[in-house]
């Protein structure tokens, strides 16, 4: 047996996720009830939306998972359907590494559903 050292845990979070989809507030039909929200992550990590109950643009304890999706080791695009109730909804996105490092939240531009 070797008398090796263990590298240090993966404490480093990843980047927070970039939403491309929507860019910027959009406002949906009546008939309208779900939406793809898309954009960049690092390869490799869970990208998790979550609904934004307080609209503070955190991602705060309690707050309900909307919907997530697993990158391979070289994807970098990544787009989930979320279900959206009638009015503003809100939502941040966030990444999970494999050490269980969670990024920052980025905010999701204002989905309204008419």
């Amino acid at each position: 047996m070797s008398g090796g050292t263990l590298p240090p845990p993966d404490t480093t979070p990843p980047s927070a996720p970039v939403v491309t989809r929507p860019s910027a507030a959009v406002s949906v039909s009546r008939a309208t009830k779900t939406y793809a929200i898309a954009g960049k992550a690092e390869a490799g990590v869970l990208v998790s939306v979550w609904v934004d109950s307080n609209g503070n643009g955190l991602k705060d304890p309690g707050e309900s998972l909307a919907a997530s999706v697993q990158l391979g080791t070289t994807a970098t695009s990544w787009s989930v359907k979320v279900g959206l109730a009638r009015g503003p909804n809100r939502f941040v996105v966030t990444a999970t590494d494999a050490a269980g490092n969670q990024s920052i939240a980025a905010a999701v531009p204002v989905i309204t559903r008419k």
